[in-house]
């Protein structure tokens, strides 16, 4: 009979999960040469090397053993280490390692295969393993002994634990298609299916002990519970895991029926002893047994779940409801009355996993490298600083070339200098110097070498801002004609959700581009206007002749200009000092990477005070600028006053005027040179980031591609069903069960 004995019944059998073989060190190893050197990588490369092939150990893991869990859980950490020291599932502007990790969906019957650039998925998929031997090392106990069971219950508390760890820890850190073994429905399923077995087992000491019959009613409505979350959670996943469904589709109607059996027995027992019969509601209680029993009859069942459901029925049919119901017959309690919402007793409950790693046989051998998030930072910092570096000395340099374009309309300095101490080639010394030193740089011919070298450069950046915008684009086309085809069937996240950080950086890419493309073109009218005089200046500075000065004396002149020679030499040292404030801006001996590494977790705010110290210095170039205009101001009426004073003969306007075009042309020579230098340093910069983020969008498409035909393959697929589906309805499903069963055996 149903109360006679304790029936064991089989937990579930769960698979593993196959991974396919992937090259773990060998990007690995690239990475560390690059960002550090070879010295490093080769000092990691062993130790990548053992986790590669532990890794490959994964393809034959040795199941139901404690040595198979530890394998996983050694992995696992391993990758956490590995993600915390390389960028591979992070990494917007870095050079991100480009690794995928390949599985196998072990829910799906042609093995298709996940392969993702995301080190969460294989730590997701390595935890899945340990819990499905976890489940496997609980059902290969025989739980005949107490011990037995205490054993199987730790195995099914971890097991739970893991399952739930990575639906909440793991999962949300993933943002492509899961397969559907990870999904959150089989997650949420086989979770709520260790725990329905843990409180089986608590059911089974309450029985094996005796225990009264409130007590094995509310432990079997327990398990009920349990059961009854992971049917509601597997249904949408029915047809790719038909046998863990089929598993629990039995047991959900199996514990119903037990939670019904003792509800009516308890009933039975209670009107034995007060004055109002019950009766009636233990014969509704035994009417929805006999439904469960109708349920069960038409599913495809073990002979071992055949007779533990059969001996329920038996003793219900031949023995309990016919006792209920002559008793009724006096008492005239009502029937088919809603059954009211039974209690549970909590005695199970999931293992706490968050510490999973403490129990790894493995440590971070990577512990000396930097971690991801002081590489992100510093990466962003350097960003930042380099960009308001740029800014600061573009400034600058923009309000440079307008003083002294004024100046040169001025006829400054080479008024100035129409009377100085001259070279053999009659050019003051001073500006001699500077014509040398145009010379020696290669002059003319120099500028145009480098104009041509940053427009290929220019063009460069350009053509890879358009190719990852054409693989944005092409990734959004395809997701949206596959959306408009589907309809709400397209379960996928959209693309301008999921590549939202990719257009946001490219966005600011085409920001930066657009703002240099400005300056390259002020570049290219400079060099075409100032070509005759640079090549001039090419050509050695003895081959240039100018026409000797014939000073004349002159009191108010020489006055004029003594002031204004001192003006112009106060120009000249507000320009030094931008100079050194520029300098000491881009020479800067920053040591941030040690304050990053001495107070980790004051990154940000170390960032946000250097960065403040540049704001500091370009603010210094600011007030310069306003200063040099104030100057200027002071300038003009001065050397207004000075030409009058002047020698107007055309031999002393043409020499001046040659010293002045030769000193605007130096000047312009040499603010070029750098601002053409600068640029190639920017575009350089700029390409590196622009091909990691070719290659991390390369990847986030192919990533999307296999999503896409993952999907495709579950939306074209046959769809199967497998026995009664729960309605939303329990008391609809109820007269469903009663109506076969009424049929088939006729109602008592």
């Amino acid at each position: 009979m149903g109360d006679s004995g304790v029936v064991h019944l089989k937990f579930v059998k769960l698979n593993v999960k196959k991974p396919a073989v992937t090259p773990i060190r060998k990007p690995l190893y690239q990475f560390l040469e690059k960002k550090y050197n070879k010295e490093v990588a080769n000092e990691y490369s062993q130790k990548l090397a053992d986790i590669s092939e532990n890794r490959k150990s994964l393809v034959d893991i040795q199941e139901r053993s404690q040595g198979g869990y530890i394998g996983c859980i050694n992995h696992a950490a391993n990758m956490t280490y590995i993600n915390a020291h390389f960028p591979i599932s992070s990494g917007s502007g870095m050079h991100r390692v480009p690794l995928n990790f390949p599985w196998y969906d072990s829910f799906s019957k042609k093995s298709v295969k996940y392969e993702l650039n995301n080190v969460h998925f294989e730590i997701a998929n390595t935890l899945y393993n340990a819990a499905v031997i976890e489940s496997q090392l609980a059902e290969k106990e025989q739980r005949k002994t107490t011990q037995s069971k205490k054993t199987a219950l730790a195995h099914l508390g971890r097991a739970a634990g893991l399952f739930q760890y990575i639906l909440e820890e793991c999962n949300p850190k993933i943002v492509q298609t899961m397969p559907l073994d990870l999904s959150t429905s089989a997650l949420k399923g086989l979770s709520n299916v260790m725990i329905a077995q843990g409180n089986q087992i608590w059911f089974e000491l309450a029985k094996e002990h005796n225990k009264q019959v409130e007590t094995l009613k509310l432990l079997a409505n327990k398990v009920l519970s349990g059961y009854e979350n992971a049917y509601k959670a597997l249904q949408e996943i029915e047809s790719t895991a038909p046998e863990l469904f089929s598993h629990v589709q039995f047991s959900y109607f199996f514990w119903k029926l037990t939670t019904y059996y003792y509800a009516g027995k308890q009933e039975m027992e209670v009107d034995a002893n007060m004055d109002t019969p019950k009766y009636g509601l233990a014969l509704d209680y035994f009417e929805g047994a006999l439904g469960c029993v109708g349920a069960l009859q038409q599913l495809k069942c073990t002979p071992e779940e055949e007779n533990a459901y059969q001996s329920y029925y038996a003793d219900i049919y031949y023995d309990l409801k016919p006792t209920a119901s002559k008793k009724n017959d006096v008492w005239k309690q009502k029937v088919g009355q809603n059954l009211p919402e039974l209690t549970n007793i909590d005695r199970f409950a999931p293992t706490d996993m968050k510490n999973w790693k403490d129990e790894a046989k493995v440590v971070d051998e990577f512990s000396k490298l930097f971690p991801i998030h002081i590489m992100e930072t510093k990466q962003n910092y350097e960003e930042s600083k380099n960009e308001k570096i740029s800014k600061g000395v573009r400034m600058a340099r923009e309000h440079r070339d307008f003083i002294q374009s004024k100046l040169t309309e001025m006829g400054l300095p080479g008024s100035l200098m129409n009377n100085d101490k001259t070279t053999e080639s009659g050019f003051p010394k001073e500006v001699y110097d500077n014509i040398k030193e145009i010379h020696n740089k290669g002059g003319y011919n120099n500028i145009k070498e480098l104009s041509e070298t940053l427009f290929q450069l220019s063009q460069g950046t350009k053509d890879g801002i358009a190719e990852i915008r054409q693989l944005l684009n092409e990734e959004k086309s395809i997701d949206d004609g596959y959306r408009m085809q589907y309809g709400p069937r397209w379960t996928t996240k959209p693309s301008g959700e999921c590549a939202r950080g990719y257009v946001q950086h490219l966005q600011d890419l085409e920001g930066k581009l657009k703002t240099s493309s400005q300056t390259d073109q002020k570049t290219s009218n400079v060099i075409r206007e100032c070509a005759p005089i640079w090549k001039s200046l090419s050509t050695s500075p003895v081959e240039l002749i100018l026409p000797s000065a014939s000073p004349t004396a002159n009191s108010e002149k020489s006055a004029y200009a003594n002031e204004l020679n001192e003006k112009y030499n106060n120009m000249k040292k507000l320009f030094d000092r931008e100079d050194t404030i520029i300098g000491r801006l881009k020479n800067i001996n920053d040591d941030v990477e040690k304050l990053f590494l001495a107070q980790p977790d004051q990154c940000k705010n170390i960032a946000a005070q250097r960065l403040a110290s540049y704001d500091k210095a370009i603010k210094e170039l600011e007030r310069l600028s306003v200063e040099e205009d104030n100057l200027l101001q002071q300038i003009q009426p001065l050397n207004n006053q000075y030409q009058q004073s002047m020698d107007n003969s055309e031999l002393s306007k043409k020499r001046q005027k040659i010293i002045s075009d030769t000193i605007d042309g130096i000047n312009r020579f040499n603010n070029i040179h750098a601002s053409i230098s600068e640029g190639i340093t920017f575009y350089s910069t700029m390409q590196d980031n622009i091909n990691s983020m070719k290659q991390s969008v390369t990847d986030f498409k192919f990533a999307r591609e296999k999503e896409q035909q993952q999907l495709l393959f579950m939306l074209n697929r046959p769809q199967f069903h497998h026995g009664i589906q729960i309605s939303s309805s329990l008391q609809q499903n109820q007269s469903n069960m009663l109506n076969e069963l009424n049929n088939q055996f006729g109602r008592q």
